[in-house]
């Protein structure tokens, strides 16, 4: 499997991997944390993308686990997963202490506004860099969303400059 060739190259002496792209290969989350147990031997890593896979709050939390492993993450993007409010929850708490990431895609998964104040609150306490903001396609978010929106763009220095929440149930 692609993870047993990604492990045999990683994990032997250390990494220059500054991205990874495993979408549409069907990962479930055994195969994340196996992912999320290298990411220590990829201090460089700038950009991950596992979107189109069955990824579920467990994996989601496994990757927020091994961030801080990975200081110069840019960009994020778990679009069209399984991913529900525990897992974004476990990702804000992850986020909130990142300096760097620009890009997030959580785009198509089954986030609701529950989440929304989560992300909301550790965005808000710790500021943020992100730039670019993607969760279209989370049909529950409703209202909530918009309000996450809205405070994205007071946090100062705000950086945001594109964030898309069109079919969410506004």
């Amino acid at each position: 499997s692609s993870i047993v060739i990604f492990r045999r190259l990683i994990e032997p002496r250390g990494s220059e991997l500054k991205s990874i792209l495993f979408s549409n290969i069907n990962l479930i989350d055994d195969h994340v944390t196996q992912i999320a147990s290298l990411m220590q031997f990829t201090p460089l890593l700038e950009s991950i993308t596992l979107a189109f896979n069955k990824i579920t709050d467990v994996g989601a939390k496994s990757l927020a686990d091994a961030f801080p492993f990975c200081p110069k993450l840019d960009q994020l993007n778990l679009a069209s997963n399984l991913i529900g409010d525990k897992g974004m929850i476990n990702l804000a708490a992850a986020l909130a202490h990142d300096t760097t990431l620009t890009h997030l895609d959580m785009s198509r998964n089954r986030l609701t506004k529950e989440c929304t104040r989560d992300l909301c609150m550790h965005l808000a306490s710790h500021g943020s860099v992100l730039r670019r903001v993607n969760f279209c396609g989370n049909e529950q978010l409703g209202h909530g969303i918009a309000g996450f929106a809205a405070l994205l763009m007071t946090i100062e220095p705000s950086k945001l400059e594109s964030i898309d929440i069109s079919y969410c149930g506004i």
